[in-house]
């Protein structure tokens, strides 16, 4: 009896531990018309490193507008939904256990930087799960740690995705007074900074704290 509850207990806590750490990712693509969609496909995805980075997705779902069975698919109807207007392809999306996206991927990029972006969203670090899931307590305990991973590798910053993902004022200024100034101001791929965005979504509250921040450094 004792040997089958510990045989009990050791594959339920693998099953939690394997449930927590279920990613999915999704391709929204167009096989015939999209010449980006194409080269992904062949430059990144089709090669023997991106074959390689694919099979650690719990699944790999592509939603190809050439084939339209493929958009019927529950979870990139679900997906779907939760991204407004029309979508820039080549997109990938990640999508966490919970259902809810841990990071998007628009347009074609070199193999490296791509993979490397796909590995991030996929491993999500504390402080981004912190963000997307709007934890404020967590993000107060996670900023604590000094060697906190706080940019993606194309640039996107915590407070960055904060500001997309439409947090509230008082998380966004939690996670402006306890980031490190340098990084407030750090730009993305796209050459933008957190006050770009925060002017962008109309976030009054946020510019002038971001504008202080910047000055001061």
């Amino acid at each position: 009896m004792k040997y089958t509850l510990l045989y009990l207990l050791f594959f339920t806590t693998c099953f939690l531990v394997n449930a927590q750490e279920k990613t999915t990712l999704i391709l929204f693509t167009d096989s015939v018309k999209c010449p980006a969609c194409i080269r992904l496909k062949t430059q990144v995805l089709n090669t023997d490193a991106g074959k390689k980075e694919l099979k650690k997705f719990t699944s790999v779902i592509t939603a190809d507008r050439s084939k339209p069975a493929t958009m019927t698919h529950p979870l990139v109807k679900q997906i779907r939904e939760q991204i407004p207007g029309r979508i820039r392809l080549p997109k990938a999306v990640i999508v966490g256990s919970d259902g809810k996206i841990n990071g998007e991927i628009s347009g074609f990029m070199p193999a490296g930087i791509y993979l490397k972006e796909l590995q991030f969203y996929r491993d999500l670090p504390p402080l981004f799960q912190a963000v997307i899931r709007g934890t404020e307590e967590d993000v107060r305990r996670i900023m604590k740690d000094p060697g906190v991973c706080y940019v993606s590798p194309t640039g996107t910053t915590a407070l960055i995705l904060a500001i997309q993902k439409k947090r509230s004022d008082a998380f966004l200024c939690t996670l402006i007074r306890l980031s490190d100034k340098n990084k407030i101001s750090r730009q993305d791929m796209f050459l933008r900074d957190a006050l770009f965005y925060a002017v962008e979504n109309d976030r009054q509250t946020i510019i002038p704290l971001l504008r202080t921040a910047v000055a001061g450094q």
